[in-house]
């Protein structure tokens, strides 16, 4: 038989085969004892053996944290060019004026791979009802992925909130 794109071999070097691979899943398989020798703050020695495979491994983060913090440390030159689209506001719709240094705060203690969440608290000028001129975000207390926020049941409570 000879099948398509696959090497045909001798027997003798298959079973050759075999046996490395059930070498190296062997070497794998065995137990070998590591020393570490760590020194404390207040200068005692501690050494610790491990035997299985895995307390010898080294942790590695999921998520890179460097090229994060880099990237989230850049957010402020974000806000130099802010650009507000006009083609979805309506005259029957309310008008939302954000000063630019608190949506500068707000987008400089954000995170680019987690959503963050803030109450926006303002007050409207009693001529013009429709406009609603925001005052401050208040964050509270939350955690997020990047799908979604939680946040407390209860709303803040302040008296400049009022």
């Amino acid at each position: 038989d000879i099948i398509l794109g696959m090497e045909i071999s001798a027997p003798s070097q298959q079973r050759q085969q075999i046996a490395e691979i059930e070498k190296q899943t062997k070497e794998q398989s065995q137990l070998t004892a590591t020393q570490t020798r760590t020194v404390n703050k207040h200068g005692d020695e501690i050494i610790t053996s491990t035997t299985s495979n895995y307390e010898t491994q080294t942790f590695s983060s999921k998520t890179e944290w460097r090229v994060r913090a880099i990237s989230a440390a850049n957010l402020h030159l974000r806000t130099n060019h802010i650009y507000v689209s006009s083609d979805d506001i309506k005259e029957t719709g309310y008008t939302y004026i954000l000063p630019k240094n608190v949506l500068k705060k707000f987008i400089c203690i954000s995170d680019l791979r987690a959503q963050i969440a803030g109450y926006l608290y303002g007050t409207s000028p009693p001529d013009n009802p429709q406009v609603k001129e925001i005052r401050c975000i208040v964050m509270v207390p939350q955690w997020g992925t990047h799908q979604t926020v939680h946040l407390p049941n209860q709303l803040p409570q302040h008296e400049y909130l009022k």
